[in-house]
C-alpha cells in the first residue's frame, strides 16, 4: 500500500471480552508516530455513552492509549483510529501498528500482525480524459481515411 505525506490513513483494532472486566486499556504503538486527528470506539456496534472511555496519544513515542473503565461480558471492543501521515517521515520506510490489550495493568493479548505501510510518494496514474480519447480515435480516423483514398487514386 502506498501512503503519501499527509495522506489520511485509518487503522481498525477489534478485541472480544468473554468475561466482564475493569480498568482495561488497549495500547496501540505506532511507529513511526503519525499524527493523530481522530479515535472512535464501538462496543458491540454501538458507540459508548460519552465519558465512557478515554484516549491519549503520545507524539514522541507513537503509543495510543484507550482507557476504558469497565467492559461487559460478551463485548465486542472496536476502535477505529483516524491518522495523517506526517511530512517528517522520510519516504520508504514502513509503518507498523501493534495494538495490546492490558486488563488490570497485566498484558493479556496482542494483535496477531503488524500493519507495513510503505511511506512514499505515490505515482498518479494517467488516466486519459474521454475528451483527449475522441480527438485521438478521430485523428486515426481521419488518417486512414486519407491513406485510403490515396490508395484509390494510385490504382487507377
Amino acid at each position: 500500500m502506498c501512503a503519501a505525506r499527509d495522506e489520511k490513513l485509518t487503522y481498525t483494532i477489534q478485541f472480544g471480552f468473554d468475561a466482564a472486566w475493569t480498568d482495561v486499556q488497549i495500547v496501540d504503538e505506532i511507529d513511526p508516530p503519525l499524527q493523530i486527528d481522530d479515535v472512535t470506539l464501538d462496543v458491540n456496534g454501538l458507540p459508548p455513552l460519552p465519558g465512557f472511555w478515554a484516549w491519549d496519544y503520545d507524539d514522541d513515542s507513537g503509543r495510543l492509549t484507550v482507557s476504558i473503565p469497565s467492559v461487559p461480558a460478551g463485548a465486542f471492543i472496536t476502535i477505529t483510529i483516524y491518522a495523517t501521515v506526517p511530512d517528517t517521515i522520510p519516504g520508504n520506510i514502513p509503518i507498523t501498528n501493534v495494538a495490546c490489550e492490558y486488563i488490570q495493568d497485566k498484558r493479556v493479548m496482542c494483535c496477531g500482525e503488524r500493519v507495513y505501510v510503505k511511506v512514499r510518494p505515490c505515482v498518479e496514474e494517467f488516466v486519459p480524459e474521454a475528451g483527449s480519447l475522441l480527438l485521438l480515435g478521430s485523428g486515426l480516423a481521419g488518417l486512414a481515411g486519407y491513406a485510403g483514398m490515396r490508395w484509390r487514386a494510385r490504382r487507377r
